[in-house]
């Protein structure tokens, strides 16, 4: 059997990590392809990577491209390149992240927690910033609410003056935000710098400012005080399809016209995210027992024993706290345990019903359609499969 020659080129950043997990998954699976590994030279000299290119001669390349100068000396080689850079300097063809999902997907996660302040935090002009940003702020708009927006100035790199002012711009900012508020970072080294500032400042996270960060960094999300919620953007499905996109291209199929991107795969809720915001306490004690109750048969004469108010009180209240009603929270809820019992274990689907609540698999898997519109064994498919590769 002949072995191709793969070179894969990232820096060392978490990301770049990821997604070379699931490159080596595809070349493990196909059993063909001799990965070579370079680092990405960022701003620094392309003359090593020229020479160790050369030398290994491969006949194929997947790569993080951030740089046009990288870019050009990449597509100047003539072999199949598959870029997985979200900044895109070149029309090699692409796969990465679905940024503006990514911020969706943490709006809705702090919506739902009933959050009525928002904001975005991003010390950078990428693209990824700005398309986590806009879609953080499309979901919001679309529930009818406003999202602040951090005027970060630009950082002089070494000169203290400049890191004086960029921070007293950011501690100014967080200040001024109404309370409690719930804010998205662009990355998590970004959500870590923000929960140190919000602690200099004697705000508490998740009480005053809820953070959620993006890129689930096992380096800084479980290690912070608080521990950080933060969107996995499912990275090694990024590797996976990238590898095996260039395997397509090797073997003589059209590129695709447009980038693939691939959607988040779910946030995962730590401290810093993982409170009710709702300032109805009623609500907020209605709220707390369903969460602690999903995987019980509970309804909402239940809740009616705890708060102690008519049924007509109680839908109204959370209306106007949620915009939602309680039989609409409980069946929410129930539905992202199931989803959450779906990915993570092997149970079935009569027992993921029965932990999330429903006597019966039947209305179990109606309300799921309903809701997600698809089957839990759908569901379980494809999440599975992303994970998986």
């Amino acid at each position: 059997m002949r072995f191709q020659r793969i070179v894969v080129i990232g820096d060392d950043g978490p990301y770049a990590r990821s997604v070379t997990m699931g490159i080596f998954t595809y070349a493990q699976l196909k059993n063909r392809w001799e990965l070579h590994f370079e680092s990405n030279p960022g701003t620094g000299d392309l003359s090593r990577l020229r020479l160790a290119l050369r030398q290994w001669n491969p006949q194929g390349i997947i790569a993080q491209l951030q740089r046009p100068t990288l870019a050009r000396m990449i597509s100047n080689i003539g072999i199949p390149v598959v870029n997985f850079s979200d900044e895109r300097p070149t029309s090699s063809p692409t796969v990465t992240s679905d940024n503006h999902a990514a911020g969706r997907l943490a709006a809705r996660h702090l919506l739902d927690n009933g959050f009525g302040h928002f904001a975005f935090y991003a010390n950078n002009h990428h693209r990824a910033a700005q398309q986590h940003g806009a879609g953080f702020r499309q979901a919001l708009t679309q529930s009818g609410f406003d999202c602040d927006l951090f005027p970060a100035p630009v950082r002089g790199g070494a000169d203290h003056s400049q890191w004086a002012i960029y921070n007293h711009s950011l501690e100014q900012w967080l200040g001024g935000l109404p309370r409690p508020a719930a804010l998205l970072c662009t990355n998590d080294f970004h959500a870590q710098e923000l929960t140190l500032t919000c602690r200099r400042l004697g705000l508490q996270v998740p009480q005053h400012i809820a953070v959620i960060g993006v890129g689930n960094d096992p380096a800084i999300c479980p290690k912070m005080a608080p521990a950080l919620s933060s969107v996995d953007i499912d990275a090694p499905r990024i590797g996976y399809v990238a590898a095996e996109l260039l395997d397509a291209l090797l073997s003589g199929q059209p590129a695709p016209a447009q980038p693939i991107l691939i959607p988040p795969r779910e946030i995962v809720v730590r401290l810093s995210s993982d409170v009710i915001a709702v300032s109805d306490p009623q609500v907020a004690t209605a709220l707390q027992f369903i969460r602690a109750h999903a995987g019980e048969p509970i309804n909402v004469k239940d809740l009616l024993n705890i708060c102690s108010l008519t049924r007509r009180m109680l839908d109204l209240r959370f209306q106007q706290a949620l915009g939602r009603t309680i039989s609409r929270e409980i069946k929410r809820v129930r539905i992202e345990r199931a989803k959450d019992l779906l990915r993570r274990s092997p149970l079935s689907i009569r027992a993921v019903a029965r932990a999330a609540g429903f006597h019966s698999p039947r209305l179990f898997a109606r309300l799921f359609h309903q809701i997600t519109g698809i089957l839990p064994t759908q569901y379980r498919a494809q999440t599975q499969s992303q994970s998986t590769g």
